[in-house]
């Protein structure tokens, strides 16, 4: 199941998107993925996104956060 949230405002948008699922493991994950959109006054724009993943008891990932950033 995803859920997604989005916020808009003057020169920005946010977008978070969580995934839960079952592993291969038995147990259940989750992954939020965070993009953050922001736009100066000549029209370039910047993507900052931020991935969060976790296992079974909120725990984080030892490979995560993981940020990158997303030049458009």
């Amino acid at each position: 199941e995803t859920e997604v949230y989005r916020e808009r405002g003057p020169g920005y948008e946010r977008t978070t998107e969580r995934t839960e699922w079952i592993g291969a493991d038995g147990r259940p994950h989750s992954t939020t993925i965070d993009r953050t959109t922001t736009q100066d006054p000549y029209g370039n724009t910047q993507t900052d996104t931020h991935v969060d993943l976790k296992q079974k008891g909120g725990e984080k990932n030892q490979d995560s956060p993981r940020d990158v950033k997303t030049p458009k």
